[in-house]
C-alpha cells in the first residue's frame, strides 16, 4: 500500500522546512506541505489541503494529514473528512492526532 503525506501549517516556510528534512530521511515518500493562507499570510487554505490530497491520491492509496495547530489543524479536518471512500470502504484520508511541529 502507497501513503502519502500531506503537512498543513500556518506558515508556508514551516511546512516546506518539515517536508524537506522528512524528504532527508525518506526520499521515497509523497509528502505535500500546505501553509498559510490564500493571500500568501500567515494562516491556512482548506482549498489548498483538499487539492494536495487529491493529487497525492493519483498515486497513493491512503494521505496522512498532519497539521501544527489551530486552523491548520481544521482544514486538516475538513479534508479528511472531505473524502469519498476507498473501494474497501475504508476512508483514503487520515488525520493523525499529533502535531509534526512543536515546541521543546
Amino acid at each position: 500500500m502507497t501513503i502519502g503525506f500531506v503537512l498543513v501549517s500556518h506558515s508556508d516556510k514551516a511546512a516546506h522546512a518539515v517536508a524537506e528534512l522528512a524528504h532527508e530521511m525518506a526520499n521515497d515518500v509523497a509528502i505535500i506541505p500546505v501553509g498559510g493562507d490564500a493571500s500568501g499570510g500567515l494562516g491556512s487554505d482548506p482549498a489548498a489541503v483538499v487539492s494536495a490530497c487529491e493529487k497525492l491520491e493519483e498515486t497513493c492509496e491512503r494521505v496522512i494529514l498532519m497539521a501544527d495547530l489551530g486552523s491548520a489543524r481544521m482544514s486538516a479536518e475538513m479534508a479528511s473528512e472531505s473524502s469519498r471512500s476507498a473501494p474497501d470502504s475504508t476512508q483514503p484520508r487520515a488525520l493523525e492526532p499529533g502535531p509534526f511541529l512543536e515546541e521543546t
